[in-house]
């Protein structure tokens, strides 16, 4: 099996990885790093136990691949495989809450295929726990020549870890930037990717999760970071606080993109803050139109723009084709990771940043959904029914049709015709290129930081033409499912524990609390480290969170009184989501663009 970087691991290395991917030194219950990981790539510890491989936490089901399903027969034999293993434990006394046999694959860093997988949720593991997986693990290689891993784990640690702000009463949070410095600067070492502070845990009220100091560092770390976590105690005790745990985990900020999803009512002419965008020419996916901003200079009239993230609009390495892989566009793409993309510099834009809104991609997609959705509708039945109509109406004595199956075959009829219709209006978007909006007009560059107050943070925006024809409101598209919305108002800056809601691509309508914690990021450039004190929002008690790959871009915003207070950049598994001050973007494109005034159109 290969890892995300391509080499080859064996089990052990594998699951190592994998179990210890939420947390690698968290002492307090669920995770205390008490595990053991065998030469078979067999896990041991309190709460899971389990192998050869296993996907890290959380994890969701996933499709098998249909090579292993026809290689393995795998579907014709699932009923079999189960009663085998719900014998297993049957005989073995052991009680459990479900048993399911499938695909399965971690959320954070995602397998590159589904891992064929027996998942055992229990109240609390039986004893010899790693020992019974192995033995279904051999049982199922003897009967069925089938290699499954096996997954045995207690039902609370699979519930969603949820990070809370800090209450402004507490003692860290009026020390928290000193402290965040002192441990960066005593403790620091090249694997350190960043640092904050929540309340972090599995409990439904704010005072049942623990303040936690989370350190974040490099996917690829193995070490043992116990020695540090004790340091970190004792510098939080030498400020007078106590009470507070330490958690290293890897990092797993998701920066953009995302597989396509689009409702066909997102698909208009004009612009609609909250859909998609994908750049022209480009494999690199989907990202999020955040809404329009009209920008003054003296002496000029002014003119409107769609704002979103520059991350959004630059096609990363490995995903340009055509124009975009080029010499000349390689060395325009090198110059814009580390200096801004200037109005006067229009003419290298065109034919590299060409911005598509919907993203093409999305569209596509969208039409293959509709294909399927007709074909499903369509049944066999479906087409026997219509047959022995147009049969009973060229001859009522020829043929007779059951009322109630016409009556089905009406309300599929209607069905089928919304889903052609939408299929009509997205095939005729895509035909005539609808989609194209128009090329980027300035940007930050890539990863821009600048030091707007004591502490310098990331600045990343793109500014993209629209055509005359595309001009729209500032009003967010209503994803299903969410309240009426109107249209962005102005801005402000962010408060502390104030609720914040953005509309994206792929979770489309969703709020969380805003941190006054900032997160220190630590970027390695040039073999130096460069520290970025970033804005956070957390979705907190909701089980939804606040974003997911895809939704970069979007404008941040108070549902209450539709003032922006920034620019939405990547979020985190665990719920949480990293944001630019709208204002201080607001001031970068001043600086970039010349303009004397900017403003939320």
């Amino acid at each position: 099996m290969s890892t995300s970087n391509g080499s080859v691991q064996s089990a052990h290395d594998i699951t190592l990885y994998r179990a210890s991917a939420h947390a690698l030194s968290f002492h307090p219950i669920p995770f205390d790093g008490n595990f053991q990981v065998d030469r078979d790539g067999f896990l041991s510890s309190p709460h899971r136990a389990g192998g050869p491989i296993l996907c890290s936490l959380l994890a969701r089901p996933a499709e098998l691949s249909p090579e292993f399903e026809s290689e393995t027969r795998f579907r014709s034999r699932h009923s079999k495989m189960l009663r085998a293993i719900s014998n297993i434990l049957r005989d073995r006394g052991i009680e459990y809450l479900s048993l399911s046999l499938g695909g399965r694959r971690s959320i954070v860093d995602p397998e590159e295929e589904a891992l064929p997988t027996c998942l055992i949720i229990t109240k609390q593991n039986p004893r010899g726990a790693t020992g019974l997986a192995k033995y279904i693990h051999q049982i199922l290689r003897r009967l069925f020549q089938l290699k499954v891993n096996v997954d045995i784990i207690e039902s609370f640690t699979l519930k969603p870890l949820r990070c809370i702000p800090v209450h402004s009463s507490e003692a860290i949070y009026r020390l928290w930037d000193s402290i965040a410095s002192d441990i960066i600067r005593t403790l620091h070492c090249n694997d350190w990717a960043g640092i904050g502070c929540w309340r972090y845990g599995m409990s439904e009220t704010p005072q049942g999760n623990p303040i936690t100091v989370i350190v974040r560092v490099r996917k690829e770390s193995n070490r043992n970071w116990s020695a540090a976590g004790t340091e970190i105690q004792n510098l939080l005790g030498s400020r007078g606080i106590r009470n507070t745990n330490v958690l290293f985990e890897r990092n797993s900020v998701i920066w953009c993109f995302n597989p396509p999803l689009l409702e066909v009512d997102a698909i208009t002419q004009a612009v609609y803050p909250g859909v998609s965008l994908g750049i022209h020419s480009s494999m690199a996916g989907s990202s999020t139109l955040g809404g329009l901003v009209e920008l003054h200079w003296r002496g000029k009239p002014s003119r409107i723009f769609a704002l979103t993230a520059f991350h959004c609009v630059y096609p990363p390495h490995g995903r340009r084709q055509g124009p975009l892989a080029t010499g000349r566009a390689q060395e325009v793409f090198k110059r814009w990771e580390t200096s801004p993309l200037r109005p006067q510099e229009r003419t290298q834009v065109q034919g590299l940043l060409e911005i598509d809104h919907p993203s093409l991609e999305d569209l596509k997609n969208t039409l293959e959904d509709l294909d399927l959705y007709i074909q499903r509708t369509e049944t066999r039945r479906f087409r026997d029914i219509a047959q022995a109509i147009r049969s009973q109406e060229a001859d009522p004595n020829m043929c007779f049709v059951d009322p109630r199956d016409r009556n089905w075959y009406n309300t599929q009829r209607q069905a089928s015709e919304t889903l052609r219709r939408q299929r009509d209006k997205v095939r005729s978007f895509i035909e005539r290129e609808t989609y194209t909006l128009g090329p980027v007009f300035a940007g930050s560059e890539l990863w821009r930081s600048q030091n707007h107050t004591y502490r310098p943070f990331i600045l990343d925006w793109a500014l993209i033409e629209i055509p005359e024809e595309r001009r729209g409101t500032n009003t967010p598209y209503r994803y299903r499912h969410t309240r009426p919305l109107l249209s962005f108002d102005s801005t402000t800056h962010p408060e502390h524990d104030n609720e914040y809601s953005k509309v994206g691509r792929s979770t489309g309508y969703t709020s969380g609390k805003y941190s006054g914690l900032r997160e220190v990021h630590l970027h390695k450039v040039d073999d130096q480290f460069i520290e970025t004190w970033e804005h956070t929002v957390s979705s907190g008690f909701s089980d939804q969170p606040f974003a997911q790959p895809g939704d970069s871009g979007s404008f941040v915003f108070d549902p209450a009184s539709r003032e922006v207070v920034g620019l939405f950049l990547g979020g985190r598994p665990n719920g949480t989501g990293i944001f630019t001050p709208i204002e201080a973007v607001f001031s970068d494109i001043k600086d970039i663009t010349g303009a004397s005034h900017v403003q939320v159109a």
